[in-house]
């Protein structure tokens, strides 16, 4: 690592087991000045099981060379305080089609979403969940899921679209004969028919009629029913 002129290592000492020392290098000759500038950044990890807060990191046995290869002193170096803390978001996984689509009237079953966490796991219990689908309603709904792992990090809200849809057709039931002898000159009174729906229920008086019969003019008529 080149920081500021100064080069660093490290070798195996003979301080005991896992110990090592750590030699800094002044290859521009170049003074360095007081202060609170870093000439020195040792990436370490942090256990998993470590508690939250603040500490303190420091580094014994170091050695400043000059740039004739001479050491300069060695002490500790302490590098100051550490705050070990959670600051990464859960994540939300939707389980299923970002998008269903359904039949008003049918029943609706939500697949959900998972949750997990860098330091909590899995917190898919957590969940929150805002569900407002109403499948007798057609229209179109938006379920969210929401969660916080126990740093109060939120994480970004997932969302499914739900459209609830009619595409099922009403149906004609036509009242009286499919077919119907009259005499010529006399009065036709049509039975008419009836219309339901799964989502409108009755929609009789939607019907549109188209009747051209002629009780004058002998002859086969059709009556048609729409609606």
């Amino acid at each position: 690592m080149i920081d500021n002129g100064l080069i660093f290592s490290s070798s195996n000492s003979n301080l005991g087991a896992n110990s090592y020392r750590f030699i800094l290098y002044n290859t521009s000759g170049a003074s360095i000045p007081q202060g609170s500038g870093s000439i020195l950044r040792i990436p370490f990890t942090v256990p998993q099981n470590a508690s939250f807060g603040d500490y303190t990191v420091s580094f014994s046995n170091v050695i400043l060379s000059g740039p004739n290869n001479r050491n300069v002193s060695s002490e500790a170096l302490q590098i100051g305080n550490v705050n070990i803390s959670d600051t990464t978001v859960p994540i939300i996984t939707l389980t299923g089609d970002a998008s269903v689509t359904i039949e008003v009237g049918t029943t609706y079953s939500d697949a959900g979403a998972t949750a997990t966490d860098n330091y909590d796991g899995d917190i898919t219990e957590d969940i929150v969940t805002v569900n407002n689908v109403d499948t007798d309603v057609v229209g179109q709904y938006t379920i969210t899921y929401n969660v916080s792992d126990s740093s109060s990090n939120a994480a970004t809200e997932v969302t499914r679209t739900v459209n609830v849809v009619d595409t099922t057709v009403p149906v004609i039931t036509r009242l009286g004969e499919a077919t119907v002898t009259i005499e010529v000159g006399t009065t036709y009174s049509d039975a008419g028919a009836t219309a339901t729906d799964n989502y409108d229920g009755d929609i009789t008086s939607s019907i549109v009629t188209v009747n051209n019969v002629d009780t004058d003019v002998v002859g086969q008529y059709t009556i048609t029913y729409n609606v």
